[in-house]
């Protein structure tokens, strides 16, 4: 009897992979990748972002690269009305990267924002950035959006860049970005100057 527990003990082992290994393809281009676990608990990662529609696909592919141009701030106290000495125009560098998979409609990003008339940039901000594929609450399909890292125990700071607020071309992406929590609005216009590269996800 107990070397018939122990062979019952084995042949249950020998299954928990086969029973693993079905949920690991339903994401089957990550499954090897080391930053899955970091991904998920972004909680960016979704079946929404399996299976994404080619014009988001085609999206993407064209936001890919270096943009340079103007970039109008405006911040908002929190009852919503414009701050007078938060009003600001910079000449603003945004570098998206695409990550390193065909159906990609996410990845990383730079953002350099200079005041006129000085040789170093007012800001330097790195992000994250999506395009949204399935419509969840105020954010829409089509929507970018722009999660700037937190830096010494600041949380994250989120803006979007509506679809339909948004033109974007081989030359050109003009629009405007609105901050989630309400605390700021850019308006945008920038020029292509280079293209990127695909980059591999890292989150070192």
């Amino acid at each position: 009897m107990k070397k018939m527990r122990t062979y019952m003990a084995l042949a249950l082992m020998a299954l928990l992979p086969m029973a693993f290994t079905s949920c690991v393809e339903d994401h089957y281009w990550v499954e090897d990748r080391p930053w899955y676990d970091d991904w998920d608990d972004n909680r960016w990662w979704n079946d929404d972002y399996a299976n994404p529609e080619d014009d988001y696909v085609e999206m993407a592919q064209m936001l890919r690269g270096h943009w340079q141009g103007t970039l109008v701030a405006q911040g908002y106290d929190e009852q919503g009305k414009p701050i007078r000495d938060q009003y600001i125009e910079f000449n603003t560098d945004m570098e998206f990267d695409v990550y390193d998979n065909p159906q990609a409609t996410f990845g990383r990003g730079l953002q350099r924002d200079y005041e006129e008339g000085m040789d170093q940039p007012s800001f330097v901000r790195n992000f994250s950035w999506r395009i949204c594929n399935k419509e969840k609450g105020e954010i829409k399909e089509g929507d970018i959006i722009i999660q700037y890292d937190g830096k010494d125990g600041q949380s994250a700071f989120e803006m979007v860049i509506p679809y339909d607020e948004l033109y974007l071309d081989n030359k050109s992406f003009t629009g405007y970005m609105y901050a989630t929590d309400g605390s700021e609005t850019d308006n945008f216009n920038f020029l292509r100057y280079t293209y990127a590269k695909r980059m591999a996800l890292s989150f070192e």
